[in-house]
């Protein structure tokens, strides 16, 4: 739940959230169904998602990016008729090739025990929310809502989710980067898989990700 008393300390009334997630249809010249047959790999069974956090304050008509979250849609391997999952995450990145290493079978397929067959995935590469406004039940309000979330907004239904906790936090810059001081690092990581835990996620044996099945 939303602290809204607290939230309303720090001048703010409620929470929106900017949702954006879509493929780009590029260079279509065409008939549509041999376009999508050679259309790359990646844009037809992966969806980049970013929901942007905002603080609302009602009386000024004023909001303020609070945070964000950040992840891959995949698409249920029943549609992957030509490429193994852990195929296309190596084709992606490699922090997306290790994330598909830890659920991936030796045919390079997701393990039934964590994503059935005709399920989606989505993998939540970044959650974050500004140090002034943690601890007001704003990052698990989003993680524990998301499905709905999605689906309401861009018609997206995840059923599995993953993750790895790795603290980030921004520089002088104002870019994101993780957290090296080693002690700093352990403390916040701690923090985070005990977030992570209240809102449903458990460790994957001999990895340090961790996955919520979404009902």
């Amino acid at each position: 739940m939303l602290n809204l008393e607290e939230l309303g300390k720090l001048e703010l009334d409620s929470i929106s959230l900017r949702v954006s997630g879509g493929r780009e249809l590029n260079y279509i010249d065409g008939n549509f169904d041999d376009w999508l047959e050679n259309e790359d790999m990646i844009n037809k069974y992966m969806i980049e998602i970013e929901i942007e956090i905002l603080g609302i304050n009602l009386q000024n008509d004023k909001n303020i990016k609070v945070g964000e979250v950040r992840g891959y849609f995949f698409e249920s391997e029943s549609v992957m008729d030509d490429i193994s999952f852990h195929y296309l995450c190596d084709s992606i990145s490699s922090d997306l090739e290790m994330m598909a290493s830890a659920i991936s079978d030796k045919n390079g397929d997701i393990r039934e025990e964590f994503c059935d067959f005709d399920e989606n995935l989505m993998y939540i590469d970044r959650i974050y929310v500004k140090e002034k406004y943690r601890g007001l039940g704003i990052a698990s309000y989003v993680i524990k809502n998301i499905k709905e979330i999605l689906g309401f907004s861009i018609n997206l239904y995840p059923h599995t989710l993953i993750l790895l906790p790795m603290p980030q936090e921004r520089g002088e810059e104002g870019s994101l980067s993780f957290i090296k001081d080693e002690q700093k690092n352990k403390l916040f990581k701690q923090k985070l898989e005990k977030l992570y835990k209240n809102c449903g996620f458990k460790k994957i044996k001999n990895t340090d990700y961790m996955l919520k099945k979404v009902e």
